[in-house]
């Protein structure tokens, strides 16, 4: 399952008609991909059903998983302040009827609505409206669970509402959820073997000093510091010493532990730019380091709201180091459905400072500042 808060942060308001065809047109910029096959909750906040509240996607499951399926989307405490749920399914298995209302007028997976429904009634939270719809693109008919006379068509995807505030941020909305996982697509094989032999090397040299000294803290703040700002410029060079450095610098938790609190302001370029390495740091770098950028990355997207993509590189990074004790908190942080300002703090609490971006000088006297 993957979720999303992208909506529920300050940087990111999206604001929705009363065509349900218009939300419908927001899924993918609310998930961050285009979803197909998907079951989608939207929670409402505020009294309001414009108003978008906290965002789940699960996998259709088959007809004979529903009660799970229901059970494990729909959790006591998940929807948070969320009044009601506007629920949305994508496609259909290919057991499931062609045709709208066929098989005695049941649109697909009706059973997995029903039983939606009925954990959300369980847990005090009205559920909206159902929607069903075969994918989500401009003129697809839409059609209603609750309602048979009950029904519209797309709007226009990429000129809606929706993708002009997301786009306006600058956050990227994938084509589908297997395109945005390819974005984390680890470096050929080849390459990561022989990083993973000269960090082993690396390994053995540093034997005698703790990375967690203050030695080798303040070491590989200043290895980090310097590729930042490469990354800001936009002249980062990775090769394989420079990656192997970071790695063991990341390895130390003092230096990671510094380093999440650049995704504190998520909009800034010092934070886009340190996304930027910790990108390139989760292709570049072998298991079981790799856990390490994977575990940056996908704390500075939980924090501007970009859950999926956030629950991907948490992934990553347990599939890296199953023992990753930050992946685990965050990816329970998530699963959890926790704002990202109620996880701000783990950014604020580091004892070192990373010492960037510098704070700019002092002006010059008769200076306008």
């Amino acid at each position: 399952m993957t979720t999303s808060s992208r909506s529920r942060t300050p940087r990111t308001r999206i604001k929705l008609g009363s065509d349900p065809g218009d939300l419908l047109a927001a899924l993918p910029y609310l998930l961050g991909f285009r979803p197909a096959r998907s079951l989608v909750l939207i929670g409402h906040r505020g009294r309001r059903p414009s108003v978008v509240g906290r965002v789940a996607r699960l996998d259709l499951p088959p007809p004979r998983y529903d009660e799970e399926a229901a059970a494990m989307v729909v959790t006591p405490g998940r929807m948070g302040d969320d009044f009601g749920v506007t629920l949305v399914v994508v496609g259909k298995h290919d057991e499931e009827p062609q045709a709208p209302r066929a098989l005695g007028g049941r649109l697909p997976h009706s059973g997995l609505v029903d039983a939606v429904g009925a954990r959300l009634a369980g847990c005090g939270i009205g559920l909206l409206h159902a929607m069903w719809v075969p994918e989500i693109g401009t003129g697809e008919q839409w059609h209603c669970y609750q309602d048979t006379g009950c029904g519209g068509v797309l709007p226009e995807i990429e000129s809606s509402v929706a993708a002009a505030t997301v786009s306006a941020t600058g956050q990227v909305t994938y084509g589908s959820r297997d395109e945005m996982a390819a974005v984390l697509a680890p470096d050929p094989p080849d390459a990561l073997a022989r990083r993973s032999a000269l960090l082993a090397k690396a390994s053995v040299a540093a034997r005698g000093d703790p990375a967690w000294s203050d030695k080798a803290t303040a070491a590989g703040l200043a290895v980090v510091r310097a590729a930042l700002t490469e990354s800001e410029r936009g002249t980062l060079d990775l090769t394989d010493d420079r990656i192997v450095r970071l790695a063991t610098a990341l390895g130390n938790s003092r230096v990671r532990d510094a380093c999440l609190a650049l995704a504190v302001n998520a909009a800034d370029e010092p934070c886009r730019a340190a996304e930027r390495l910790w990108l390139a740091l989760t292709r570049a770098t072998p298991a079981p380091e790799r856990a390490d950028p994977a575990s940056l990355l996908a704390y500075a997207h939980y924090q501007r709201g970009s859950g999926a993509f956030a629950v991907m590189a948490l992934e990553a990074a347990l599939d890296a180091d199953p023992g990753h004790v930050l992946s685990t908190l965050l990816l329970a942080c998530l699963n959890k459905a926790l704002p990202p300002r109620q996880v701000a703090g783990v950014g604020r609490s580091a004892k070192d400072d990373l010492g960037w971006p510098e704070p700019a000088g002092p002006t010059e006297p008769g200076g306008t500042g």
